[in-house]
């Protein structure tokens, strides 16, 4: 991998070509960044190593502009796109809402530890991952499969414009995971452990006993809960995802600008959740997958408070969407969709950073035990089908316990949830103090009151592991 102040350079330097060429204006974003998977199925352990290193550019002649992007860091090569993104952008119509590219300021000091990324050992994270897999099928005869799944990803990147702006930094994450199926009866079940971040704080041991007993825990006579209105518990993982699932468009200023998502600009500062609730979108999260120094088009990071006590904040917004909306850019441009996908080769949008549900007083056990009536969902299957404009879904989840009087007791099949997001996060009752980090959602356990259950028709298969979105 090349250094940081290398890839500045050439950033800077094709800045400057851009300009001397016939550019008005000259974006340059590089990328070199490597990235390693492991896994390990039962059968065989399978290692994978790529690198993606790379120029997106961006030029402007007046308000005309055109976007292409180099695969290499190579000057000539990106010399030849540019001149082609510069032939392009003389012959297209004039953008009326195009901004220009953020100047160069201010950025907060913001440096991660990549000690532990940059040190790790592929031969000792094959042995643990085997070593986990066998401790975790012991667990239950009925056990069939447990696999184990470990990527890291370690790199730079670089951002130059004729802005002034002139910014590179390190950046590198990892993710661990495990997946354990078991049949019992005529059903099969699937559950998983996940766990991420930069600081290398993870216990492959742990992760796979844990996913390995959150499959075991379904292997009982099935509970009946019945129809009707009752409490329902989400745990960490499941509220991420479900807060995932009904944000997607939520809080993007630009579909705020214009009244395309579900919340405007006029309810900045009304009451749209529970008071339990305070939710933040962080660029500079500590340990944070997503978080940097600046977003992917050299604006700086920042925490943005979205809601504060059931009360909305803010939006978010790239450069652009903050000129059109009079606001202040939240550091929110991003590059590709996904854990880690952000890319050279794809225009800059809003994207959410890390996602922080702010935890309450509560241990899960303390939840549990106010709950007469209701259920524990583990994964809230169906939430990324919903509607992302209106935030109406319907989520048939999985890993389902039935609660009453204050206990756990067995397992809970074929029920299904129809509701709409914005009307869930009013109906939050409490959220725990059991906060885990689920990739870019750093996530409690989450209450909900007076949710409508309904029954629906049982499935045999097991569900797949769900990659995390967005």
């Amino acid at each position: 991998m090349s250094d940081t102040n290398n890839l500045s350079r050439i950033t800077e330097k094709l800045v400057q070509y851009g300009l001397a060429n016939g550019a008005d204006e000259t974006e340059i974003f590089g990328v070199n960044e490597k990235r390693t998977s492991i896994s390990h199925n039962g059968e065989s352990v399978v290692t994978n190593s790529n690198v993606t290193a790379g120029l997106g550019i961006r030029v402007a002649i007046g308000k005309k502009w055109a976007f292409t992007s180099s695969s290499s860091l190579d000057l000539t090569s990106a010399q030849t796109e540019i001149n082609e993104a510069i032939k392009i952008a003389r012959i297209r119509e004039e953008d009326p809402d195009f901004a220009g590219f953020p100047i160069g300021g201010n950025i907060a000091p913001f440096k991660p530890d990549l000690k532990d990324l940059n040190n790790i050992q592929i031969d000792k994270i094959i042995s643990s991952l085997i070593d986990a897999r066998k401790k975790a099928l012991d667990l239950d005869r009925n056990l069939s499969n447990v696999q184990g799944s470990f990527q890291f990803i370690i790199g730079e990147r670089a951002i130059s414009n004729s802005s002034g702006l002139d910014y590179s930094y390190d950046r590198g994450s990892y993710s661990a995971s495990f997946s354990a199926v078991g049949s019992y009866g005529e059903n099969r079940f699937s559950e998983n452990s996940f766990t991420g971040g930069t600081k290398l704080d993870y216990d492959f041991d742990n992760l796979a006993l844990d996913a390995a007993q959150r499959t075991v825990d379904m292997f009982q006579k099935s509970e009946s809960v019945g129809e009707g209105s009752m409490e329902v518990l989400m745990e960490p993982f499941a509220a991420a995802i479900f807060f995932i699932g009904i944000s997607r468009l939520m809080f993007k200023g630009n579909m705020a600008l214009t009244n395309r998502s579900i919340l405007t600009l006029n309810d900045i500062g009304t009451q749209v959740g529970s008071k339990a609730l305070t939710f933040i979108d962080d660029g500079l999260l500590e340990g944070g997958i997503k978080a940097a120094p600046i977003d992917d088009e050299g604006t700086p990071s920042s925490t943005t408070p979205l809601i504060k006590e059931g009360v909305l904040k803010n939006f978010l917004y790239d450069h652009s969407s903050a000129k059109k909306a009079s606001a202040k850019p939240t550091g929110n441009a991003m590059r590709g969709i996904g854990h880690g996908a952000r890319s050279y080769t794809a225009l800059p949008t809003i994207g959410a950073r890390d996602r922080v549900i702010q935890a309450g007083p509560k241990s899960q056990a303390n939840l549990v035990s106010q709950i007469d009536k209701g259920i524990l969902i583990g994964y809230p299957a169906g939430i990324f089908l919903g509607n992302p404009m209106t935030t109406d879904f319907t989520i048939f989840p999985t890993r389902v316990l039935k609660i009453q009087n204050g206990e756990i007791l067995g397992p809970v099949t074929g029920i299904s949830m129809a509701g709409n997001g914005l009307q869930w996060l009013k109906n939050i009752n409490s959220i725990g103090n059991d906060s885990k980090m689920m990739e870019s959602v750093v996530s409690p356990s989450v209450l909900f009151s007076n949710i409508a259950v309904n029954t629906s028709r049982k499935r045999k298969t097991a569900k797949s592991m769900p990659p995390m979105m967005g």
